[in-house]
């Protein structure tokens, strides 16, 4: 199951952005190191399938806040539901570098999938220590 959550503005039907949030599991030697000590094969974890923001509207940090978003209302959940990380896949479009940038600077990391090098992590310990 996915959930849709969409950026408006206040009092206005239209959308200036979105993004979705799942559940997903991924291989647990393909995480950190205490992932592998788990002895289970698979680690639960948080997935966002898409941040976008309208054309018009790009920079203007509309896609910062939907992440931002995105990390705080997953952290949230795994006080329901236990979650290892928040996992994402970067745009493999011609900006990769620049989009790469920007979620190591929010603190994700690449994983090691050899399937996947695209996609970047970042644990929800993490998370919690950071905003406190």
């Amino acid at each position: 199951m996915v959930a849709a959550y969409l950026a408006t503005p206040r009092n206005e039907t239209a959308v200036l952005g979105f993004y979705t949030l799942g559940a997903l599991a991924v291989r647990a030697d393909f995480g950190p190191q205490q992932w592998h000590h788990a002895h289970v094969p698979d680690i639960p974890v948080f997935y966002i399938r898409a941040v976008a923001v309208r054309a018009d509207k790009q920079g203007k940090e509309i896609g910062t806040a939907l992440l931002i978003d995105a990390v705080l209302r997953c952290l949230r959940l795994s006080k329901q539901m236990s979650a290892a990380a928040i996992v994402l896949d970067v745009l493999g479009d011609g900006q990769f570098q620049q989009h790469f940038r920007f979620y190591a600077g929010l603190g994700f990391q690449p994983m090691i999938d050899p399937d996947n090098p695209r996609r970047v992590f970042i644990s929800t310990a993490d998370v919690q220590r950071t905003i406190g």
